[in-house]
Formats: structure tokens, sequence, C-alpha cells
């Protein structure tokens, strides 16, 4: 088969592979925002298993993801999307190469689960939040978790609002199998919860 052939096929293949990680399924827990935009909505509370993870920010959150998962696993549950990962020390600047991190696997409605046993691990509800985010596609890399964080904080100073609590990122992709370019993930920074926000959606700040 000629190389320009064999190219073709393999983003045919690479797109198809993609299209059930980008795309926002009835079951999913929260339908990711268009890409480029800014956004003002509320986060429904979400219970979810807790691990508490120090290191790089580019890698390290992928470990506390596995012992998430791993726990998900014993209890017979579903992987939820998208995973959520807290920089709990960062309330009003970007993370540093280095953080602290919360890292969240969203669970079902159910409340009977099992305690984890394994150490680092807890269960957490989420409470219900209003939040400011941005949405992008490209690699889970810190250049690109400031880039969306900047969009975020530019958007909130032009609009008056206060930040309630520390920013975290949501991976609406499985970075075991979608190639970096395509790879999606939302930023957000909470704000105090109101009933008439100043725009639910809105163009990306220049």
């Amino acid at each position: 088969m000629p190389l320009t052939s064999r190219l073709s096929l393999f983003i045919l293949l690479s797109a198809l592979l993609a299209l059930p990680a980008l795309r926002a399924n009835a079951d999913d827990f929260l339908p990711n925002v268009d890409p480029g935009k800014v956004v003002v909505r509320t986060i429904p509370g979400y219970p979810a298993i807790e691990a508490e993870i120090e290191g790089n920010v580019e890698k390290e959150w992928d470990r506390g993801f596995r012992q998430c998962a791993r726990y998900v696993a014993s209890i017979n549950n579903e992987l939820r999307w998208p995973v959520v990962v807290v920089y709990p020390d960062w309330v009003a600047q970007p993370p540093e190469p280095k953080a602290r991190m919360l890292v969240h696997l969203i669970l079902n409605e159910q409340k009977d689960f099992a305690l984890p046993k394994e150490k680092g691990l807890a269960m957490t509800d989420q409470p219900q939040q209003t939040v400011v985010c941005y949405s992008q596609y490209g690699a889970f890399t810190l250049e690109n978790f400031k880039k969306g964080l900047a969009e975020v904080q530019n958007y909130m100073k032009k609009n008056n609002l206060v930040q309630s609590g520390p920013p975290r990122i949501l991976y609406f992709t499985n970075p075991a199998w979608i190639p970096r370019w395509w790879m999606l993930s939302e930023i957000q920074i909470p704000i105090p919860n109101v009933t008439n926000s100043p725009s639910e959606s809105a163009p990306a700040a220049q």
C-alpha cells in the first residue's frame, strides 16, 4: 500500500477511535463545553473516590488516577468521565511544575460502597458549584493548563467575578489511546453560586 494511502487510513482510524472519547453521551456525568469558549455554568455535586498526590503536574496525576481506578474495579463500578484534578494550594496563581493534587474519579449515586483500604484514598462528596470554565484541545501539559487558566482569569477580571475555590482541570479524554493534539480538557475556577451569571456562553477573552 502506498505511503499516502497508509497515512490516510491511519488518520481515518484515529478519528473513528477518538469520537467516543470526545463526544458527550447521554450517560456522561458532565457534557463538555465547546472548545475555545469561556462559559459560566453550574456543576452538579458528585460522590468521588479521591487520591491525594504530590508531584509533577503533567505526570503524577496519572498515579492518582490509577489508584482510584483500582478502587473502582474492586467495587465492580464503572469508570466515569471526566477525571477531575483539583489544585488545592493554588487559589490565585497557576501551579508550578510540582504541586499537590486531588484526583477525583466520579462514582455513581449510590452510597453503599465499601470504604477504600489503600493508603492515600478517601471517599468524598463534592458540592454543587458555579464555575467559570474554558475547554481546549491539546496535550495535558502545564503550559496548556496555564493557557486555559489565563483565559478564565481574564474573563473573570472583565466581569468582576470573585474566585471562591482552587482551580481544577477536567480530563475528558483517555490519554492512553488518543493523540496528544485531540485530547480534550476543561479548566475551571469556582465562583460564588449565583442565580444570574454575567454570561452563560461568551467568547474567550482576548
